[in-house]
């Protein structure tokens, strides 16, 4: 009798070791989603939403639970190219990756309605799947297609007149020619747009950079500035590198590795990754540490110079203490704060930038004066606040009436929000799809044998 006595005190402890355990477990998640975003309290009944645009956005914690008028999204095909967030070399907080062949439909969100709530959308009467029968196919609120995948003969056979078509690219028209089904036997399909750039129907960008709290303007901001780099010079220290640029793609459209092969002339270069010499630690954190700590700017090139297009090379940089030298088709006066990137395309040649890079490089305060604001935006690359373009999808169903068809896709994806060039300004022709999908499916599985195989050495 006392031994079975003994047992069960001792299950009981041994239980609340485990629960106080599994209490502890918790914590980093909170903190996490607070890190994130959240201003997160498990009493309260409201959260707070500082994901993507949103600023300290009020929403009630159990918002619209019991309603029951849900749109059905459907996500109808493969997120797939030599896409991925797979790292092995590279570091995925720089944005820097070597990408695999992956399918997926989650979009970046998932499924079901729960994801509306983790993503702190104010709408969340809405439902996503992947399954084609949930409910007839003319019934689905809106049907999101990754337009890069969507096959031949592969589209829904009955639609209905409230049904919203959603074209979901983020790739830049300089990849079209990839495309299964070319845009031009699109016209009429699509009612609306989910891409990067800014005149989508729905706003899908790699990143967000917002102002969390005023600050000086005008010469009482060159002056904060310039203060700044002063009383911060010791950021410079210990970087004994002056740029590095880490790439995996090395034949863009933009031709970069031309304009970087220039800027060698003139300033060192350490080309990192994929049939370099130089490598990268394979923790993405410790990839991203070693770069900040050696080097003072980071190439942050986009492979292709269209409009608004600016990948997570460029935002993911602005985490760390090290200055992107950029080169994108974005307005970056309106992207990122003043002072804060050196744009590649506002110097007449790489000659011109290497000096201007020497100069910022060679004086301490003025390199550290680039980190100024800091303390006002906030750089948002999370899921949830990717995820943000979701929120607005739901909101539009319920909200946006009005009926809208894409008659010209082609002209407005390749042509009018394109406008792809080269980083010396020469305009590229409009790429068509060539459909010829096997072929392409074939060099994809043989360059990601090959990276297998360069890994495993």
């Amino acid at each position: 009798m006392c031994r079975l006595c003994i047992s069960f005190v001792c299950f009981i402890l041994l239980a609340g070791v485990v629960l106080r355990f599994v209490e502890k477990e918790e914590i980093p998640e909170e903190k996490r989603r607070r890190e994130a975003g959240w201003l997160y309290n498990k009493y309260d009944e409201k959260d707070v939403n500082n994901f993507g645009r949103n600023v300290n956005l009020i929403i009630e914690k159990n918002r619209q639970r019991n309603k029951s008028d849900l749109k059905y999204i459907l996500h109808w095909s493969d997120h797939w190219n030599l896409g991925g967030n797979f790292t092995t070399f590279s570091s995925v907080q720089f944005g820097w990756k070597l990408n695999y062949f992956v399918e997926s439909k989650e979009y970046d969100i998932g499924f079901g309605r729960e994801p509306f709530y983790a993503n702190a959308c104010p709408e969340t009467r809405c439902y996503i799947t992947d399954d084609r029968e949930l409910v007839p196919v003319e019934d689905f609120a809106a049907i999101v297609f990754f337009h890069r995948s969507l096959a031949p003969g592969d589209v829904p056979q009955l639609r209905s007149p409230n049904q919203r078509y959603v074209y979901y690219m983020d790739e830049s028209p300089n990849h079209s020619h990839l495309n299964k089904l070319p845009l031009s036997a699109m016209g009429g399909f699509y009612n609306w747009t989910m891409t990067y750039t800014t005149q989508s129907d729905l706003f899908k960008p790699y990143g967000w950079i917002v102002k969390v709290q005023e600050h000086p303007t005008g010469e009482a901001l060159e002056e904060y500035i310039k203060n700044f780099g002063q009383k911060n010079s010791h950021l410079a220290q210990g970087k004994t590198g002056t740029a590095a640029w880490l790439v995996s793609n090395h034949n863009s459209a933009s031709g970069r590795e031309a304009y970087v092969k220039d800027l060698e002339q003139y300033i060192d270069v350490d080309v990192i990754g994929q049939f370099s010499v130089l490598q990268c630690n394979k923790d993405p954190e410790l990839c991203a540490i070693e770069i900040e700590a050696k080097y003072k700017f980071y190439m942050a090139l986009e492979n292709s110079i269209c409009d608004d297009y600016v990948t997570e090379k460029f935002f993911r940089t602005m985490r760390y203490n090290i200055i992107p030298v950029t080169a994108n088709g974005a307005n970056m006066s309106s992207l990122a704060p003043p002072h804060s990137y050196i744009d590649a395309l506002a110097f007449k040649g790489p000659k011109e930038l290497s000096d201007h890079m020497k100069k910022v490089g060679s004086d301490p305060a003025l390199y550290a004066s680039y980190f100024w604001w800091k303390d006002f935006y906030q750089v948002r690359t999370s899921r949830e606040d990717i995820s943000q373009v979701h929120c607005d999808l739901c909101s539009m169903l319920h909200n946006n009436p009005s009926k809208k068809v894409y008659d010209d896709l082609d002209t407005w994806w390749n042509l009018e929000n394109g406008n792809c060039r080269t980083m010396n300004g020469t305009s590229i022709p409009h790429q068509v799809s060539t459909s010829n999908a096997p072929s392409q499916l074939y060099t994809y599985f043989v360059y990601h044998f090959l990276m297998c195989f360069y890994l495993l050495l």
